[in-house]
Formats: structure tokens, C-alpha cells, sequence
């Protein structure tokens, strides 16, 4: 039994009573006066609480929780040895004198042994101060874990309104259901990896952002009326943000389409015909074909039809989906299960289709604006995307790489990018191009910079078609564009900034540290490289022709002039004999023109003006290239006299040889040259009575001749020169 001593060390260990509050004098009347039941207990224990003025536990018993700790602490030497701590789950074993209080519970009321129990022990809580300090900790965990969960979920239902100029296109959110489709779709846009929660959100208070404004007319504006689990869902999530990112209503008032601070480019040189029309000098054959400076983007596309409407986007313009029939995905059980919408086949005639997408091709379009990455995130069987000569800006978005890594990759199957002719910036992503897909890059005339990366050259990589002229490229050519097993057929590097040496040619790995090769290993086809079309002219390229590009077996058309090469002609280029146009102008380069390349029998434009050549014009190089349309060798050192052999040319339309130190007179068999067209011969050292009459026919109508230019130095006796200097 507990005596009112007890009692009040127990209250004390609970927290009931403060361990420094005065004790009650004891009135030796009053313990006689006590009334004890027959088991020696007080009779009441609210009497033993109510002697330590605290009138809160007059009404209560003491609780089993208070005895049990009592008990202990009477039974322990030390009183924390065995005690019951509120802050862990432990007890100690009950003692021996607790237990035998325990059977003579019966004679209290159960409801007052329980209210009592929990009021004292939640009294003894609230009073303690660990339990203050867990209140402000949980308090500010509260607080936290809202945040996060906000961060999460998005804007509240009052923020899905739309407040830009969108001219009706979204909604306001008034409905429930239209807010709960929203977030089920902005979850699945987020857990594929398509868009970022944080892209999702509205920007500032105008509601500028493609992504949420896409998703926002998915949800309540969209006829189609799709489901986050329909196919095609996030096929027509990716076009909805391209058409919001570049249409016009997300633009920023006064946008122009170019970069900051960056200066429109006059692109230079890219026709088909490359050396037509130039001037007295050279240069000026080889015209710009552009269309001048890049103007400021229109308002809105020039041709958007059927987007943004409830027709399927296998209508839409630009878009063409996989004609092949997939069939329906089965309902899952139940009412509360999402049904699967069946993409519709795609037949010639067929346009009300939801995928699956294979190619979106918007060329010249009046796009205006950064390129979405959804385009490559979502748009999985997406195999040509064609954006070119547009005013697209910003960077190019590294999913790119992701989207033509392959199926083996879980990515894209993209095969052809095309985006020259816009105004993107920033570095070409690394990576790209290594491994995967990608077969055809375009990124010609932007304002891309950086290095090209030697990944387009990777041994995995299916590349064969890379042009990316027109830049503000630095660094040197990557030498691995130039090692088997490149795939490379046209390289186009050309009006950018590269430096240093051109790379060697390696047709077997176990040689790539030589430039070594022999005959029989170039006539092995299974080793040659495939390039076609190598172009990189207009940059800061030194150093001397490799002789190795000899093994370029299937070269057609070599682009060199205007760098800054030095040393001779390669006698072993005599070996590309399917080549058509090699121009080698306007670098320094020196010594004599190499008669073996007279075996170059397909070449139909030689460039080499402007060098430091020396020596004769060779016959047998005149004499071997029979195909031969242009031959512009002028401001040269080349001396002696023109070889009569070039009367054979006959499919000759130019020649320029001025500002040489040639001889002589112009052979009479060049009156056989009815396609001439282009003839000068100034600057040299030919006799005054250096132009025969069968010449001067060429200029005769009535003879069929074609010569609109001959020009000649005035000192040289020529009634049918055009213009003489």
C-alpha cells in the first residue's frame, strides 16, 4: 500500500507537483483522523492530491502508471535504475510489492481508474520539457512537408487560369473535373521524363509558358477531349507546346528572333553552282545565293492548318504518321479504371489520326521561337524532324541525344534533323551522333560555337550526312571523322572558324597513329571510307595537303580555298578518279601542277588561283582531263607557253589564266571551243598579235560561238576582246 508520502514522491516523479513546492505541515491530528481501508490504503486518494493545493487532482485516483514508477523507485538503490522513461518504449520488470497492490485494484471504480490514468498522464506531458521542444519541431516539420507537397502537386485550383493573350485558345478551370484531368495528365507528363514539374508551372502572373498553357487546352480546351492514358497523349502534348513556344501568343512583345546581342549574318556561298558569276579577280564566281540578311520573324506561322484543333495530329500540317494498324489495347476491370484510347490506323486517306508520329516537317514556316525538348522527349517513333529556314532561337536541347539513341536504348528513333537556317546558339550538344539512329544532321547557318564534336566520328555511329556550315565553330577537324569505319558521305565544316592541320586519312585502326597506306589496301572496298563530298573551305586550316586523301576512292567534290595551306600538289590525289570539282584557290600553296593528275579523267572544275604554282601548264594534264568545264588557274607564277592540246577540251566553258608569266600565242586550236564562255588571258607576257581570227569566232554569233568575256591586256592586238586591261 502507498502511504500520502508515497503519493507525493510519485506525483513529484509524473510531473504533478514541483519538486521544490513547500510540503504541507502535517497536523498530528489528522492521521488518526484518517480514514484506511481494511487493506491499509487511504480510503480516497483524492485527499492525499488535495494536500499539495493542487485542486486539479482532487477529483482523481492515483493511476497504475504513478504507483508503478512509486513502486519501482522504492525498490531501486538508485531511482532512475529501473524507472519507466516516457521518451522510450522500455519498462523494467514490475516489483514484487507493485504486483501485490495490483490484486487489490478491484475495489476502485474502473471508469475512475481510467479517466484519472490518462488525464494524470497527459497533465504530466503537456508539463514537460521535451514535449514543448517536440511541438516546435513538429511544428516546423509541418510546415516544410507542406511546402514540399505544394512544390509537387502545382499551383492551387485558382491558379489554372490563363491570363495571356491567348485570343480564347484556353480556359479558365472552372470545372473540378477539368483540375483533376489536369493534374493526372501533368503526373504522367512528369513521370515519363517528357516535361519538368517545375516547366509545368505558370510563369510570372501573364501565364507565358508554352508547356502549361499546352497542357492547360489538353485539359479543358481540347476537343479531342484525350485522356492522360490515351495513346497519343504525349504525341499531342509535344505539338501543342511547339505550337505555343513558336505561333505567336506566348511570344514576348518585340521579340526579333535572333540571340542577345547577336548581329544578323549575311550567310556566304552556299548554292549548288559554286563558282558562277565572279569577278575580274575570281571572287566574284562564286556568288551568294541567299537571300540576305535573316529578316524578322512574322507574326504567327504561314501555315498551321488543322492544328489546335480536335482533328487527330496525323492531320495536321507538316505531320505524317505510321501507316500501319496497331490493334485496340484492352479496358482493364472496373469503372474507376482509365479507358485506353485505340490509335487510329493511318491509311493514304486517313488523317484523324493520334499517331504514331514519324515525321514533322515545318521548313520555312515562320517559326519563331526556342525549340521545345518535348519534341524529342515524347515524340518516340519520331524518325524526321524538319524545322529548317525559320527563326527558331536558344540552344539546342541535349534529349536530342536521347532521341536517336535507339529502341535498345529505350529512346528515339530519330534518323534525319534538320535545323540549318535559324538562329540557334550555344554549343552543339556532345555526344550526339555516337551511336543510336542519326543518319543526316543539318545545322547549317545559325549561330552555333564551340568545337565540333569528335563523336560524329565515333566507330558506333551511323552518321552519314553532316553539315554545319555557316557557324562560329572553332578548334581543328576532329581527325576522327577521317578513321574507318566513319560512315561520313558529306561533311560540310566550311565559313566557320577552324584551325590547325587537316587530319590524315586512316582506313585501318591498327594505323591510325601513320599516314602510311599502300594500293592494294585502298583497293580493298571494304576498307575505304564512303566520303562523297568534303567541304571546308573559308576557315584558318594550315599546313600541307595530306597526301593520305588519296584514298578517299569515292570523293566527288573536294572544297578547300580560302585557308591558309602551304606545300605542294599530292601527286597521289591522281588516285581520286571519280572526282569532279576539286578547288584548291586562294591559299598559298606552291610548286608545279603534278602531271599524274592528268589521270583525274572526270574532273570537270579545277580551281587552284591565287597560290604561288610554278612551272608549265603539262600536256598530258590538259591532254587526261577531257571532261574539264572550268580551269581557273590565274594569279600564279606559272610560265611558258598554252599547249595546243587544250583545243581538245571541248566541253570548256571557262578559262582564266591571267596574271601569270605565260608566253607566246593562244594555240589556233582553241577555235574548236564552242562552249567557251569566260576567257582571260591578261596579265601575262603573249605577244601583241596573240589572238587568232579562229579565236575571235568564238564571240561571233553567226558562228554559233558563245564567248560573252574574253579579256585581254590592251597592248595585244584583239578586235574581239570585250575588255582589255
Amino acid at each position: 500500500m502507498m502511504t500520502s508520502e508515497e503519493l507525493r514522491e510519485a506525483a513529484q516523479l509524473h510531473g504533478m507537483v514541483d519538486e521544490d513546492e513547500a510540503s504541507p505541515q502535517e497536523d498530528p491530528s489528522s492521521s488518526s483522523s484518517s480514514s484506511e481501508s481494511p487493506s491499509g490504503r487511504p480510503a480516497n486518494g483524492r485527499a492525499s492530491l488535495a494536500a499539495y493545493g493542487d485542486t486539479f487532482y482532487a477529483d482523481y485516483d492515483m493511476t497504475r502508471d504513478v504507483r508503478y514508477n512509486a513502486a519501482i523507485s522504492r525498490s531501486s538503490s538508485a531511482q532512475q535504475s529501473g524507472g519507466y522513461d516516457r521518451s522510450s518504449s522500455f519498462h523494467a520488470p514490475a516489483p514484487a510489492a507493485f504486483e501485490d497492490e495490483m490484486e487489490n485494484d478491484a475495489d476502485l471504480p474502473p471508469f475512475s481508474y481510467t479517466y484519472s490514468s490518462t488525464l494524470s498522464y497527459l497533465f504530466g506531458t503537456l508539463h514537460s520539457q521535451k514535449f514543448r521542444e517536440s511541438v516546435v519541431l513538429v511544428a516546423v516539420a509541418c510546415i516544410f512537408s507542406s511546402l514540399v507537397v505544394a512544390c509537387i502537386r502545382g499551383p492551387p485550383p485558382e491558379m489554372y487560369v490563363f491570363r495571356g493573350g491567348d485570343g480564347g485558345m484556353l480556359p479558365d478551370f472552372a470545372h473540378p473535373d477539368q483540375i483533376q484531368n489536369f493534374e493526372r495528365m501533368r503526373a504522367r507528363i512528369v513521370a515519363a521524363g517528357i516535361s519538368t514539374a517545375r516547366s509545368l508551372q505558370p510563369s510570372g502572373g501573364d501565364g507565358r509558358n508554352a508547356r502549361y498553357a499546352a497542357l492547360a487546352w489538353l485539359a479543358a480546351g481540347d476537343e479531342r477531349a484525350m485522356d492522360s492514358h490515351d495513346d497519343g497523349f504525349l504525341d499531342r502534348y509535344a505539338l501543342a507546346v511547339l505550337w505555343f513556344e513558336t505561333n505567336g501568343p506566348l511570344r514576348e512583345p518585340g521579340a526579333d528572333g535572333h540571340p542577345p546581342d547577336a548581329e544578323t549574318k549575311p550567310p556566304e556561298h552556299h548554292d549548288e553552282e559554286r563558282h558562277e558569276g565572279y569577278d575580274s579577280r575570281g571572287e566574284g564566281m562564286r556568288p551568294a545565293d541567299h537571300e540576305g540578311e535573316k529578316s524578322a520573324p512574322p507574326e504567327a506561322w504561314a501555315d498551321d492548318s488543322g492544328w489546335m484543333t480536335g482533328m487527330g495530329v496525323c492531320g495536321w500540317k507538316g505531320v505524317t504518321c505510321k501507316s500501319v494498324s496497331e490493334p485496340t489495347d484492352p479496358v482493364k476491370d472496373g469503372s474507376e479504371a482509365p479507358t485506353l484510347r485505340r490509335r487510329t490506323a493511318n491509311s493514304a486517306n486517313t488523317t484523324d489520326g493520334d499517331g504514331p508520329i514519324i515525321s514533322l516537317s515545318l521548313p520555312s514556316n515562320g517559326m519563331s521561337g526556342p525549340l521545345p525538348r518535348e519534341l524529342f522527349t515524347a515524340l518516340k517513333t519520331l524518325k524526321t524532324l524538319d524545322l529548317s529556314n525559320n527563326h527558331l532561337t536558344g540552344r539546342i536541347p541535349r534529349a536530342v541525344i536521347g532521341a536517336s539513341s535507339g529502341p535498345q536504348s529505350k529512346g528515339g528513333v530519330l534518323d534525319t534533323l534538320a535545323l540549318g537556317n535559324n538562329n540557334l546558339e550555344g554549343g552543339i550538344p556532345p555526344g550526339l551522333g555516337a551511336g543510336g539512329t542519326l543518319r543526316r544532321l543539318d545545322l547549317h547557318n545559325n549561330f552555333l560555337n564551340g568545337t565540333v564534336p569528335p563523336s560524329f566520328g565515333d566507330s558506333s555511329s551511323l552518321l552519314e550526312y553532316l553539315f554545319l556550315e555557316e557557324n562560329g565553330l572553332t578548334g581543328k577537324v576532329p581527325p576522327e571523322l577521317f578513321r574507318a569505319p566513319s560512315h561520313l558521305r558529306e561533311l560540310s565544316l566550311r565559313d566557320n572558324g577552324l584551325s590547325g592541320p587537316l587530319p590524315e586519312v586512316v582506313i585501318s585502326l591498327e594505323e591510325e597513329g601513320a599516314a602510311s597506306f599502300t594500293n592494294s589496301a585502298a583497293a580493298d572496298g571494304s576498307m575505304l571510307l564512303p566520303m562523297e563530298n568534303l567541304r571546308l573551305d573559308h576557315n584558318f586550316l594550315t599546313g600541307s595537303l595530306p597526301s593520305s586523301f588519296g584514298l578517299l576512292h569515292r570523293l566527288t567534290e573536294l572544297h578547300l580555298f580560302r585557308n591558309e595551306l602551304k606545300g605542294t600538289l599530292p601527286a597521289s590525289w591522281s588516285d581520286l578518279d571519280v572526282l569532279t570539282d576539286l578547288y584548291l584557290d586562294h591559299n598559298s600553296l606552291t610548286g608545279q601542277i603534278p602531271p599524274e593528275w592528268g589521270g583525274m579523267v572526270r574532273l570537270r572544275q579545277l580551281y587552284l588561283e591565287n597560290n604561288m604554282l610554278t612551272g608549265v601548264i603539262s600536256t598530258v594534264v590538259i591532254g587526261g582531263m577531257t571532261d574539264l568545264e572550268k580551269f581557273m588557274v590565274g594569279n600564279n607564277h606559272l610560265g611558258g607557253g598554252l599547249s595546243p592540246t587544250i583545243g581538245q577540251l571541248y566541253q570548256l566553258r571557262w578559262m582564266g589564266v591571267e596574271e601569270n608569266d605565260l608566253t607566246g600565242v593562244l594555240p589556233s586550236e582553241m577555235g574548236s571551243l564552242q562552249k567557251l564562255e569566260v576567257l582571260r588571258i591578261n596579265g601575262n607576257r603573249f605577244s601583241p598579235s596573240a589572238v587568232p581570227n579562229s579565236v575571235c569566232t568564238l564571240t561571233d554569233e553567226k558562228f554559233a560561238g558563245a564567248l560573252r568575256e574574253f579579256q585581254a591586256d590592251c597592248t595585244i592586238e584583239c578586235n574581239c576582246c570585250t575588255n582589255c586591261i
